[in-house]
């Protein structure tokens, strides 16, 4: 054996030996991978491979996925913070490259390497690709495949610590799922657990952690306090240790314990934050300034060198705000305005805050009261608020209000400065218009000086709206209108929507994130304040005099136009303040005005019973009693006479309400029990002796429906026509309708071929009722028309599907397309779960700029649609029919959630 050995060695090359050593390595390797039997190299083979393979690959996309997800994702740190804040459902989808590869290399580990025998796994990294699989799922948002694994843990590694980690990620998938419950009970599981035996010290360290977020995501703050100082017990890393003390300042910020407020953020400064982190603290730390036992020059002086370090250029409408609150606390309201508004001036990106300061600034001026110049910031402020923000349409409806009355006093102004104009002498009105136009010419040599010294500061308030600006600096005190030269710097487009039909909008809310429009269908929204045609051609340079005198009412129906307009204006002026500002003084200022002025206008009568109101709300008797000898003498049958004089009036309607209600239960019970002549007298009696308008067409119906009982189908016929012609608006009317249809085959609708009921808009809204189902439940398709003229159809599937490789790799997703009719193909992807799924596609796709980089608007319609309608889409073919049901219910859906 020996000798054939040495003869072997003797007789072939070094090569030929190296290959056979190989061959034999080889094999032994190809034994080794097999996962069926239970060997030492088997094991050790598996568990090195796993770890540093794919599992060690995937655990680094985790990480670089997290990293970005800190990275893009910002604090609001103008509500108390989370704990950890995981970004919103679009930002979490921009994660889903290096999740899904994560996802991916944890499941290779778990199909290639896992050794379970006997119910024991033998790969220590298994249990660790099933965390780091569920981790995945839980960064992108997928919390329902999230929990699914880490419950997976729980189940099959039961004696391995690593059940403890899983049973916490269960818990903060249930409380980022909102599902409180299920949350608190996992929670308090791990905690029962902790006394009993032995858990993992990350576990220990991050359960206080989790149980702060689990109050704090439902607002109870007091509750977080002890969970946020037992997390400071362990040594957590710095990043969660400043947001913990950070959060603390805040709790107590908000309690006004402010001591302890300041106390934790200057912890935080002490810590080496983030320089976001230190601003905030330091600016929180002024804001929470206590009068009796802060140092408010040491404050100040720290927020007045913050304000000349260049570092803190964006951040300077925030220390601003902070001084405004320190001088509020002093009670010194002139400084906190003049720091409020240097931050309007100074806000450059951040919106809230300048909706924050711009708040803050109206309810000053709002409570002097300066209401001109409170709609001025409340109006600035509803450009930039976004809609959840806390008391959203409170304020909305003050700046309506406020809009409103300032609208109406505009009108009064203008039109008093245009009678004026109108009665002067031509040469004083030419003198007067010159003057008029030397003051332009001024104001803009001023402004741009002022633009050349304080280029930013202008820009900034500038973004006020040159409406606002002309609301607050103007027209105050009884100031002749035309003396403001602002007012008149624009042309007539700005002076028709500045002072004209409300519901055009200013020229510079067309760029902005939103429009408001306070006025529409309000009852004391001001009308139209221009006396000339649509048709008039207008001038609209302010250097020319024309543009000034064009609006002057030179005829006596202009005048009288002008009249009727400062009287209407006048009656909302005081209604406004009466009813929505319950500033009686005001109120009844601007009635006495209108009453003094327009004796025979239309609503006198109103106008001295608000008046007579306001006066006893004032405790005012001698002019109370006046104006209500006024409505006595004046209106002695109106219904006003009788209220001033009966105090008991609306308590005695209402019992005859009462009377009235139990004769139409007395009336409705004869009628079932057949008694219909009994019911003829009963109805004849409410319809003679009440003046109820509401139960009367149910009178009328009552006794329709027994005269037809007793006299027979033609009269019937007869009794509901009239009905039905009489109150066609009516609870009753339909039902007569339908009876008169199923008796006599008279459609009411069919009466007019035009009308709102008639068969044109009838048959379109049933048409786009009954084509379509919308079905949020079930598979959905993401579908891309393309107009093939304009768009390369291939082009765009490659680049739908590069996104989908990129973004929603494990979806499975299918891009098919197909024409649609001429040039018009469909891309269809498919398929999604059900509508929510597919909603998160299309938003997430909406803002790619890779995708949409060479489709313009107009060339391409988009959105999701369910497998069911489909076919329906299809075969009818209507683009714009399918766009209208599509926002109509699904972004519907969206704004509801």
């Amino acid at each position: 054996m020996t000798k054939g050995i040495h003869r072997f060695l003797r007789n072939n090359t070094l090569g030929n030996i190296s290959r056979v050593l190989l061959f034999i390595i080889g094999l032994s390797l190809v034994y080794s991978c097999s996962t069926k039997r239970n060997t030492f190299t088997r094991r050790v083979y598996h568990n090195l491979t796993a770890h540093y393979n794919a599992y060690w690959n995937g655990n680094e996309s985790l990480r670089e996925g997290v990293e970005q997800m800190k990275n893009n994702v910002e604090d609001n740190y103008y509500e108390v913070l989370p704990v950890y804040n995981y970004g919103t459902k679009q930002q979490a989808q921009s994660l889903n490259p290096s999740m899904d590869r994560a996802i991916k290399k944890a499941s290779k580990v778990i199909k290639l390497h896992s050794m379970r025998f006997s119910g024991e796994e033998h790969v220590r990294w298994i249990d660790d690709s099933y965390m780091l699989m569920g981790k995945a799922y839980f960064y992108k948002q997928e919390y329902i495949s999230a929990r699914r694994t880490f419950e997976h843990i729980v189940s099959k590694f039961p004696e391995e610590p690593i059940r403890f980690n899983a049973m916490l990620w269960i818990a903060k998938t249930g409380i980022q799922m909102e599902q409180w419950e299920k949350a608190r009970t996992m929670l308090d599981l791990i905690k029962s657990k902790m006394d009993k035996m032995e858990i993992p010290e990350e576990v220990r360290k991050k359960l206080p952690l989790a149980n702060a977020q689990y109050h704090i995501l439902q607002d109870n703050f007091d509750q977080s306090i002890r969970y946020l100082k037992a997390a400071l017990d362990y040594k957590q890393d710095r990043h969660i240790e400043n947001r913990c003390m950070f959060i603390l300042g805040q709790i107590y910020q908000q309690k006004e314990d402010f001591a302890q407020a300041s106390e934790y953020y200057h912890k935080v400064v002490k810590n080496n934050p983030s320089y976001t982190l230190a601003f905030n603290a330091r600016i929180n730390m002024a804001r929470s300034y206590d009068k009796e036992s802060g140092n408010k020059e040491l404050i100040v002086e720290e927020l007045e060198k913050m304000l000349k370090d260049p570092k803190n250029k964006e951040y300077r409408d925030q220390i601003y705000y902070a001084l405004a609150e320190i001088a509020l606390r002093d009670n010194n309201d002139t400084t906190a305005i003049n720091h409020l508004q240097k931050s309007v001036a100074v806000s450059v990106s951040n919106d809230l805050q300048k909706a924050m300061s711009s708040q803050k600034l109206a309810g000053l001026y709002f409570e002097k009261p300066n209401y001109k110049m409170a709609q001025t910031y409340y109006d600035s402020m509803m450009m930039f608020l976004p809609q959840d923000y806390p008391s959203y349409e409170k304020l909305e409806e003050r700046t309506r209000v406020l809009t409103n009355l300032v609208d109406n006093l505009q009108v009064v102004e203008r039109q008093d400065s245009l009678q004026k104009l109108a009665r002067m002498p031509e040469k004083e009105r030419k003198a007067i218009v010159d003057k008029l136009i030397a003051e332009y010419k001024a104001e803009q040599k001023r402004k741009k000086e002022q633009e050349r010294m304080q280029q930013m500061n202008t820009s900034s308030m500038r973004g006020m709206g040159s409406r606002n600006m002309q609301r607050g600096m103007g027209s105050g005190g009884g100031k002749w209108y035309f003396y403001n030269p602002q007012a008149l710097s624009f042309g007539h487009t700005e002076f028709v929507k500045i002072w004209g039909d409300r519901k055009l909008e200013d020229n510079w809310r067309l760029s902005t994130k939103k429009a408001m429009n306070f006025s529409s269908g309000d009852e004391f929204a001001a009308t139209s304040d221009t006396t000339q045609s649509d048709t008039t051609e207008l001038v609209t340079d302010p250097m020319k005099p024309e543009t000034y005198l064009q609006y002057i009412p030179s005829t006596e129906e202009e005048m009288e136009a002008s009249n009727q307009k400062i009287s209407n204006a006048l009656f909302n002026v005081g209604m406004i303040y009466k009813e929505d500002l319950a500033n009686h003084q005001k109120s009844s200022e601007a009635f006495e005005k209108l009453v003094e002025r327009y004796p025979e206008y239309e609503k006198i009568l109103r106008a001295y019973y608000h008046n007579y109101k306001n006066h006893q709300r004032l405790n005012n008797p001698d002019k109370a009693d006046h104006f209500k000898n006024k409505i006595v003498s004046q209106f002695p049958d109106s219904e006003y006479a009788k209220i001033v004089q009966n105090p008991n009036y609306f308590k005695e309607l209402e019992k005859e309400k009462e009377r009235l209600h139990t004769l139409y239960m007395e009336t409705y019970n004869a009628f079932l029990a057949g008694q219909y002549d009994m019911v003829k007298m009963y109805c004849n009696d409410a319809l003679e002796n009440f003046e109820d308008t509401e139960l009367k067409p149910k009178f009328e119906y009552l006794k329709a429906l027994s005269i037809g009982k007793k006299h027979g189908k033609d009269t019937l016929k007869v009794v509901m026509n009239k009905l039905v012609s009489e109150y066609p608006d009516s609870e009753v009317a339909p039902l007569a309708s339908d009876m008169l249809a199923i008796l006599f085959g008279i459609n009411q609708d069919d009466e007019g071929e035009d009308g709102e009921n008639g068969s044109g808009k009838g048959v379109e809204e049933e048409k786009l009722k009954s084509i379509y189902n919308y079905e949020p439940k079930s598979t959905h398709f993401y579908v891309m028309l393309v107009d093939s003229r304009k768009v390369k159809v291939n082009a765009t599937k490659v680049k739908l599907s590069d996104y989908n490789m990129k973004f929603n790799d494990l979806d499975d997703l299918n891009i098919n397309s197909i024409i649609l009719k001429d040039n018009w193909h469909m891309i269809t992807i498919n398929s999604f779960n059900n509508e929510q799924d597919a909603m998160d596609y299309y938003n997430a796709i909406n803002n790619n700029e890779y995708v949409f980089s060479d489709i313009q608007e107009g060339e391409f319609h988009h959105f999701v649609i369910s497998a069911n309608n489909y076919p329906v889409f299809y075969r009818d073919k209507d683009a714009d029919e399918y766009l209208h049901f599509f926002k109509s219910q699904y972004f519907n859906q969206e704004a509801r959630k």
